[in-house]
């Protein structure tokens, strides 16, 4: 029985619990692929100075900074939209993903998106309902 609870005692640290990742930043960039080419949930946005959200993949943007890749799920055509008209009009928008829900290449595939007005970007792991706020200076 000490072997069993010594073993569960080192195991579960490395355990991952769902969370989720609310994010309210200005949108960077706005990408959309080919869905027969590169396979579902193709687009994708990254914004700015979000560099780390939750156990979100991060990957270089088309200009080599290194950002957190949000996929946007061919089921949520009018978030593309709403990602679209943000970047055009350099409106925040605040998003909501499961950093537990990801696609192949461990990017957290977005939940809810919606425009925010203008305001100091942020990242909480809602870990409560408070939760931890992480800033980024625009």
């Amino acid at each position: 029985m000490r072997n069993l609870t010594l073993l569960l005692a080192l195991m579960l640290p490395g355990v991952a619990l769902a969370e989720r990742v609310d994010v309210i930043a200005k949108v960077e960039f706005v990408i959309s692929h080919n869905s027969s080419v590169f396979g579902p949930d193709g687009d994708w946005i990254s914004l700015q100075d979000v560099s780390s959200a939750g156990l979100c993949g991060v990957a270089n943007n088309p200009v080599g900074l290194s950002r957190v890749v949000f996929r946007l799920p061919d089921n949520m055509d009018r978030a593309f939209d709403i990602a679209l008209a943000a970047q055009r009009d350099r409106l925040a928008v605040q998003l909501s993903v499961d950093d537990t829900i990801v696609d192949a290449g461990g990017y957290c595939i977005v939940r809810w998106i919606t425009l925010r007005r203008p305001g100091p970007p942020f990242v909480r792991n809602a870990t409560d309902a408070e939760g931890p706020i992480v800033e980024y200076k625009e």
